[in-house]
């Protein structure tokens, strides 16, 4: 006669409910056998990748991994997936992530039993990145004509070379793969061989780079000093550390740390062309490029500019030479209302009430930084930021602007975001970039533009917000007439 015994236990394991069925089969002269099933619930969920990027139109396919509080892998249980910004990147209830529009990172998270992963996703143009820029003599501050321009991706990858043109510029051939930022490397005989780190390249665009200084072959030694400052209040930033490469070797050439007043110094250097890297406690890491070292001098006047972290706020940065003295930073955006708030030095606005955006430094005495805090975007639309040379505003024509090193930085929580140089062009008005978006997700767009602004009525400008009445340039042009400085520039 075969008989079969089953017994149900309810056992209590770490605090959670695991449930044990034991079916015991018992013939004459047989032994028993068991089988357990564990049903501890999701402790943690993980994707993979973590961080990936995906063309405007293309997949990218996430997985997850469900473990139990026991480190034991789980299957068989429901995963619901959401996009944080469905307007730049969607996902399927498999994980596939598609590129809706060029912006991100946007965040996908992964939801099973309460609890959630996420990963960061950045949405590249489906198009390949080319790059333009200019190589000049350090210390004439001329282009170099026949330099050779070579291409080299963060994975070693070689991409191309190219010759620059009599004035020293170049554009790039067609790079595909831009993994880790490119390093441009310029050589030309009797100068030391330049290279410059491009990082944060928005891909898929044509992208205008920091130039490349040269210094001519020497023996001789040089250094570098500068001040580490404060992006809102342009106070210098005591002890913090500053790093020096060469872009040859992957770790410091040398470290140093600021005085009390944020200054640094470094010296013994040999000639040729180095990156410097700031860090200081509560601020978001900050790096400068380009910064050639030769003719047995000091190159003075590197500022480095740090952004404080530890908020949501998204934070511009305006940071440029010795010439001319006085730049402006503008940036306009939507109201709630349909019209265009402007943000500049006679309105410096808020970040605490409407429009939420508020200019934190009006520098008038070289080099910056003028900052623009937002802390909300406040309604839909297009936001664009510009930059006004105030010092030449009534001179046309005027290549002061192109030829004043000016940099943009685009700081958001997550760090340094997209960085623009000006172009080597006439014009007194630099229209940089457009941006919509969250604040925590921007989309931002590069315009690059360069014109006059000293009358507004022939300021040819860039695509607006069809929902906004006006202009961006005749908001630019009206404001500065009617707001001069005083005293005037001199």
């Amino acid at each position: 006669m075969r008989r079969a015994t089953v017994r149900n236990a309810i056992l209590a394991i770490s605090g959670t409910l695991a449930y044990l069925a034991t079916i015991v089969f018992a013939d004459l002269g047989c032994s028993s056998s068991s089988t357990t099933v564990s049903t501890l619930p999701v402790a943690t969920v993980s994707l993979t990748p973590s961080t990936s990027s995906v063309p405007v139109g293309a997949t990218v396919q996430l997985s997850t991994t469900l473990d139990d509080a026991n480190g034991a892998v789980l299957s068989g249980r429901s995963v619901t997936w959401s996009s944080s910004s469905t307007t730049v990147a969607t996902v399927s209830s498999s994980g596939l992530v598609t590129g809706v529009a060029l912006g991100g990172p946007v965040t996908i998270t992964a939801l099973s039993e309460g609890k959630s992963g996420t990963a960061q996703v950045t949405v590249t143009s489906s198009g390949s990145t080319i790059l333009t820029g200019e190589v000049m003599d350090y210390v004439t501050g001329t282009g170099i004509g026949t330099a050779v321009v070579a291409f080299t991706n963060g994975l070693g990858t070689a991409l191309g070379q190219v010759t620059t043109a009599g004035d020293g510029t170049f554009t790039s051939p067609a790079l595909a793969d831009v993994t880790g930022g490119i390093t441009m490397t310029a050589s030309k005989t009797g100068y030391v061989t330049g290279r410059v780190l491009v990082v944060s390249i928005p891909s898929g665009t044509t992208y205008q780079t920091s130039p490349i200084p040269l210094v001519q072959t020497s023996s001789s030694t040089g250094g570098i000093s500068g001040t580490v400052l404060n992006a809102r209040t342009s106070v210098g930033i005591a002890s913090a550390s500053v790093s020096l490469f060469n872009n040859v070797q992957t770790a410091a050439v040398a470290t140093t740390t600021a005085n009390s007043s944020g200054v640094y110094t470094f010296a013994g250097l040999a000639a040729g062309t180095y990156r410097l890297t700031a860090t200081a406690t509560g601020f978001q890491a900050a790096t400068r490029v380009g910064v050639a070292v030769g003719n047995n001098g000091v190159t003075s006047g590197q500022d480095i500019v740090l952004s404080p972290s530890g908020t949501n706020d998204l934070r511009i940065v305006l940071t440029w030479g010795v010439s001319p003295s006085d730049l402006d930073a503008h940036l306009t955006g939507p109201n709630a209302d349909g019209s265009r708030f402007h943000v500049y030095y006679s309105a410096k606005g808020s970040t605490t009430a409407a429009p939420y955006a508020a200019l934190d430094v009006d520098n008038t005495h070289s080099y910056g930084p003028e900052t623009i805090t937002i802390t909300q975007f406040q309604a839909s639309g297009t936001f664009r930021f510009s930059v006004h040379d105030y010092s030449d505003h009534n001179s046309n024509p005027s290549s002061a602007l192109g030829q004043s090193s000016a940099k943009v930085e685009v700081y958001t929580s997550a760090g340094l975001m997209q960085t623009f140089f000006v172009p080597n062009q006439a014009g007194t008005l630099w229209t940089v970039f457009e941006m919509t978006g969250t604040i925590t997700n921007p989309v931002i767009t590069p315009r690059n533009a360069m014109s006059y602004v000293s009358d507004p009525s022939v300021v040819p400008s860039p695509p607006v917000d069809p929902s906004a009445p006006g202009t961006d340039a005749a908001l630019i042009g009206s404001a500065v007439k009617q707001n001069p400085k005083v005293p005037p520039p001199h």
